[in-house]
């Protein structure tokens, strides 16, 4: 969760100040009592809506499952407190990672001529907007592979570490889950001094990674983005074909605006799927802020319509959160998300024993890794072993 102590939740949002009452119709305090939904009902109810807009915004199939190497007591962690531990992206040592909103903003502003809000017009300006979006993502990488030997050296280095097995489904259902527990909390339990100082879960997905060669990618969507801003200049006929081109979006770009993380090519053995947590703050989310808690409270009655909308809203929230309170995260996990694991082959036995016994004791299915196993073993057949004919 957030770092920080939390307000006492209370047990019910409080009664209207309005004549007409709740939502606006006109009730007496007996009908009142029964539209009366607590914050945690709120939460409930808007899960299900989250995990209907995050699927439909998915290329992936919820039953692709995913494998991630972690040591033994952050998997402990994850299945006693039933929360996934996050790492923030400015924590990682690849210093790309966080260039996918420049990457987009170079797309998009082709036929803008440089003109409209993306936050880089100059070296220092692009730094500033990755540093940005390095400090508001938090993160968790998960892989398509099932099965690596880079993957066990390098995240298993006391040889006692173990893969974790999920699905896209299940992180996604991770993603709601963390969407409705933070957008309940801030909307109807913090106070307005607190809410100063919190940052917003902006966005919450599932998203596969996209390899690229990063240097050398960048400098073709800046010439591509030279090109047409040159087209746009010259003539309004070109510009008009041009706006065109632009809206039937080439094969060859659009996968860059569609939900991915953008990572250079030595990192494709990978084969990752990432858990994708945007947060952000602006005083704009003060001075709206009763206005979007109205359009939640309609949401939370079912319209996913409301949410879709107050979801698009928020999703543009700037990516500024260095004067909030906001340092960690961990997400709800949904039951049953880990259903299989795999103990490094390489673990001594008695660590084996003990590792087995605990996830077993979680409900959570060992299985057997087949790295590193040996190929010649319980043959039937060897070259100098006598046999017989039948």
């Amino acid at each position: 969760m957030v770092v920080g102590s939390s307000p006492p939740r209370p047990t019910s949002i409080g009664a209207p100040q309005s004549p007409k009452g709740f939502w606006g119709v006109s009730t007496s305090r007996l009908e009142f009592l029964q539209f009366i939904m607590t914050p945690e009902a709120i939460e409930a109810s808007l899960v299900p809506l989250f995990l209907e807009l995050i699927r439909n915004n998915s290329k992936l199939e919820p039953s692709t499952p995913l494998y991630r190497i972690t040591d033994f007591y952050s998997l402990a962690q994850t299945l006693s407190e039933k929360r996934l531990w996050m790492t923030r992206v400015s924590t990682y040592p690849d210093l790309n990672e966080g260039v996918d909103r420049l990457v987009k903003a170079l797309y998009s502003s082709a036929s803008s001529q440089g003109c409209g809000g993306f936050g880089a017009h100059d070296e220092s300006s692009a730094a500033k907007l990755v540093h940005e979006e390095r400090h508001c993502r938090f993160v968790s990488c998960w892989s398509k592979n099932p099965e690596s030997h880079a993957m066990w050296s390098m995240y298993s280095p006391d040889l006692a570490s173990v893969k974790a097995r999920t699905t896209v489904g299940k992180l996604q259902e991770l993603c709601a889950l963390s969407l409705a527990e933070q957008w309940s909390q801030y909307y109807f339990r913090l106070g307005s001094e607190e809410l100063k100082q919190t940052a917003l879960l902006c966005d919450a997905e599932v998203v596969p990674a996209r390899y690229e060669d990063l240097q050398h990618l960048m400098k073709r969507l800046a010439r591509r983005t030279r090109l047409a801003r040159r087209i746009v200049k010259d003539t309004d006929l070109l510009a008009s074909k041009l706006g065109s081109a632009a809206k039937k979006r080439s094969s060859q770009w659009a996968g860059f605006l569609e939900p991915s993380v953008l990572k250079h090519r030595a990192f494709e053995y990978e084969h990752e799927v990432r858990v994708a947590l945007r947060f952000g703050w602006e005083p704009a989310l003060q001075i709206r802020h009763d206005e979007h808690r109205d359009t939640l409270m309609e949401a939370s009655k079912g319209s996913i319509a409301h949410l879709r909308g107050l979801k698009w809203r928020l999703g543009a929230t700037s990516s500024r959160i260095d004067e909030t309170s906001l340092n960690h995260y961990s997400a709800p996990t949904p039951d049953g998300m880990i259903d299989a694991a795999f103990i490094d082959p390489r673990a001594p036995v008695h660590k084996r024993r003990f590792i087995e016994k605990f996830l077993t004791e979680w409900g959570v299915e060992v299985k057997k890794s087949e790295a590193f196993g040996l190929s010649y073993t319980g043959l039937d057949v060897y070259p100098d072993k006598p046999f017989a004919f039948i």
